[in-house]
């Protein structure tokens, strides 16, 4: 599968002692050679912080409390008090509620799109048929 700072992203949030230093050391490993990943100009600043050269040009983003912005713990906390509401409405609202990160669940989908299309054998009929009003 092709390398994605938010799918590296997600993977490490999985890892029980994942880091950001951990997350950054990946990146840059996997990203460095792309053309849209900027690394910080200061070697000192390798581990704190990269950058995506987006089409209005690059940003730079700090990894300080990446992994646990990506978590986002207060939100299973909030469906969870939720859940525990005496509204009905409240509490019907939370069944949608999905623990995974949404990246997950998109990656899940999209690998599940993929297998039914490369399950699929595409063919091209071609029929001939000769016209008689034509002459050789």
């Amino acid at each position: 599968p092709p390398k994605c700072i938010l799918k590296m992203l997600d993977d490490e949030c999985r890892f029980p002692k994942g880091t950001d230093k951990s997350y950054i050391e990946k990146q840059n490993a996997a990203l460095k050679g792309h053309p849209n990943y900027v690394m910080a100009e200061d070697k000192r600043r390798w581990l704190a912080e990269f950058g995506v050269d987006h089409y209005a040009g690059p940003v730079m983003y700090d990894v300080a409390n990446f992994l646990d912005k990506n978590k986002d713990v207060q939100q299973d906390q909030l469906f969870e008090f939720m859940r525990k509401s005496k509204d009905p409405f409240v509490k019907d609202v939370t069944k949608y509620q999905v623990s995974q990160p949404l990246l997950m669940i998109f990656s899940i989908m999209m690998a599940e799109l993929n297998d039914v299309l490369f399950c699929r054998t595409f063919c091209l009929v071609v029929s001939i048929w000769p016209d008689s009003s034509q002459q050789l």
